[in-house]
């Protein structure tokens, strides 16, 4: 593979790397500082600030989930980007390779019970050698 091309397919690989690391990092210290933070903080206040804090923190944890939630959606919607890039290219792939022109596989498979035994055989038959036809429509 020429330098170029792996060049271009490493920084690609390496930016969805750091796409998923980035998010799972940002949702783990949500987890983590808010867990803590709603876990201690409301016992050690003093009932004269109780609300007002209680309120700041909730106000800082619903802005920090809606930042969350929207990072959520781009990292999902850029994972089904790069999806839907890889089919498309595997798609093309074969294409080229003639997969997709309507040509009759040279081989099929033929799939039978064996005789004593009655267990699956999977059999690769040449159409054109072995004179073996199929009924259309079956």
């Amino acid at each position: 593979m020429n330098d170029d091309r792996y060049e271009a397919i490493r920084k690609r690989m390496t930016e969805r790397y750091r796409s998923r690391a980035e998010f799972y990092g940002h949702l783990i210290a949500f987890l983590i500082i808010n867990g803590f933070a709603w876990a201690v903080i409301p016992g050690t206040l003093y009932e004269s600030s109780r609300s007002t804090i209680l309120t700041l923190m909730a106000l800082t944890s619903v802005g920090w989930f809606v930042g969350m939630a929207i990072h959520a959606i781009n990292f999902i919607l850029v994972e089904m980007r790069e999806h839907a890039i890889d089919r498309e290219i595997e798609r093309e792939r074969r294409w080229l390779a003639g997969e997709a022109t309507g040509e009759k596989p040279k081989r099929s498979r033929l799939e039978r019970l064996t005789d004593d035994e009655g267990e699956l055989l999977d059999d690769v038959l040449d159409a054109q050698d072995s004179g073996f036809k199929r009924a259309r429509g079956s």
